[in-house]
């Protein structure tokens, strides 16, 4: 279903209806059928609170020095970099939107796992790839490294569609101390010990699984490091120079405030080793025929974003430093003889919006996959909205008009909207943003009715979101037709 109010640039934003629930259960591996064309491969790659501010090839402001990113740098130039990739500021609230398609205030995952579990009724990408598929067709799908959908459940992954989950249901406290869960589709999950750095376990753990597979996959490898604590990473995975920035710090030494700069990058680079690390150990063939896609979780963490942006506008904020960070997607579907430097998309995109591409790339009928799951005719709404078209011609305009992030608390879908202490929401046309914000003192009725503060930005000029047209500024009516158009919006969108 498409709404549409026709106010100057803005047509159209797309909400489709469908939905969410189970998965039975796993169809045996079964070889691919060689006389249909080969389905692709998909490899999602998640980095941790990197945000746009740490990578060269997206910082739009000179704000050196930056991690050494070779492997990164490479996809790009042979992919495409997309400059307009919106996710929330927190990264439970993210990984939601990327499982399920749906934004934050439809599944309840409003701000980190610590106290809410992503439901089983929801539908994952992985469910999708089982059930929206011919018998004998659906994809495999194994997720590696952080999950931190429902940290207290360990075979929370399995139990929504995946064959194996092999990683940490939370942050690593230390990313040299975790512990890992190995689970497996038709076993008990179990619980180990580790004293490895866990980026070099999740690599290896995802290149053993993407090698073994007989049919078409989907593989959801999810780094920790960068973010903190901040270590010494492992000093094999670093380049020279950076070893001798490190020189007299041992390999898992916690930074001090003045350190914490050093160690980022360090580790960043050190997890760009092995983004490199698992892409080589992918079989050739594999490889040629996978779908690539790298994708940030949210803004870098305020403590070591660098002048001359504005720290306090990183994570776990909606200004531009927290939500909209980078993507690159690599792979055969992207056209050939790319220009120097990669391609580049200035279109908007969302993290809800992986969902539907997945499902268009792989072929995954989402009908079919909700009747299967046990649905009949009414689906809860997706929010997806699939950029295929993007990787074919990354000059296109795309189909989304509006993206928009939040985050909230407590988490919880049957919470009453009035009684949230943190509700921060931003939705922009890729121009212009509204920012409506609400944050309670702890200490008054939880359930007072919010008073809410308004900001607007033209962030296609002011990026760093420095200059408040609310603030000061008499709106002309074109601003303010827009501005009206964005309140609109959001209210359609998250009604509370």
């Amino acid at each position: 279903m498409s709404k549409s109010l026709a106010l100057i640039r803005i047509a159209q934003v797309a909400i489709a209806l469908l939905g969410s629930l189970r998965l039975v259960g796993a169809l045996p591996q079964v070889p691919v059928d060689q006389s249909r064309p080969e389905p692709r491969n998909v490899l999602l790659i998640v980095l941790d609170d990197v945000g746009s501010d740490k990578l060269r090839m997206f910082d739009e402001l000179w704000a050196p020095p930056y991690a050494l990113t070779p492997r990164l740098d490479a996809l790009a130039e042979d992919g495409i970099r997309f400059r307009n990739f919106y996710a929330n500021p927190i990264c439970s609230a993210s990984r939601a939107c990327i499982q399920t398609g749906r934004y934050t205030y439809r599944t309840g995952m409003g701000s980190n796992a610590e106290v809410w579990r992503l439901p089983d009724s929801e539908v994952l990408v992985s469910e999708l790839l089982n059930e929206g598929f011919e018998p004998g067709r659906s994809y495999r799908c194994g997720a590696f490294g952080k999950w931190h959908l429902g940290q207290t459940e360990v075979g929370h992954a399995v139990d929504n569609g995946y064959e194996r989950f092999y990683g940490s249901t939370r942050n690593t406290a230390d990313h040299f101390l975790w512990t890992k869960t190995e689970h497996d589709a038709g076993t008990q999950p179990v619980q180990i010990p580790m004293s490895a750095w866990s980026a070099s376990v999740v690599r290896a753990d995802a290149v053993r699984w993407i090698n073994s597979q007989l049919r078409p996959f989907f593989a959801y490898v999810s780094f920790n490091p960068p973010h903190q604590k901040w270590q010494v990473p492992p000093k094999a995975l670093l380049s020279a120079a950076t070893i001798a920035e490190l020189e007299g710090f041992a390999e898992g030494q916690e930074a001090t405030p003045a350190q914490r700069q050093l160690f980022y990058r360090a580790m960043l680079e050190a997890v760009d080793t092995e983004v490199g690390n698992l892409l080589d150990g992918i079989e050739r063939r594999k490889r040629e025929n996978t779908m690539v896609f790298v994708v940030c979780d949210n803004g870098t963490e305020r403590p070591v974003v660098t002048a001359p942006h504005d720290s306090r506008h990183g994570k776990p904020t909606v200004y531009q430093l927290g939500v909209r960070v980078p993507m690159i997607v690599s792979g055969p579907l992207v056209p050939d003889e790319a220009p120097p430097g990669g391609f580049e998309c200035r279109a908007l995109v969302s993290a809800v919006d992986l969902w539907r591409t997945i499902a268009e790339i792989t072929g995954a009928d989402e009908t079919q996959a909700f009747q299967n799951l046990g649905f009949s005719a009414s689906y809860p709404e997706l929010d997806s909205v699939s950029f295929l078209p993007l990787l074919q011609d990354p000059a296109g305009m795309g189909a989304r008009s509006l993206a928009f992030s939040q985050v909230f608390g407590p988490p919880g879908a049957l919470l009453p909207s009035q009684c949230l202490r943190v509700n921060l929401r931003a939705i922009t046309d890729g121009e212009y943003k509204y920012i409506r914000s609400v944050s309670k003192d702890p200490r008054a009725d939880p359930c007072a009715p919010p008073a809410y503060a308004h900001e607007f930005y033209h962030v296609s000029v002011d990026p760093e979101e420095t200059n408040d047209l609310l603030q000061g500024h008499a709106l002309g009516l074109a601003q303010l037709t827009i501005l009206r158009y964005l309140q609109q919006q959001m209210d359609v969108l998250s009604e509370f």
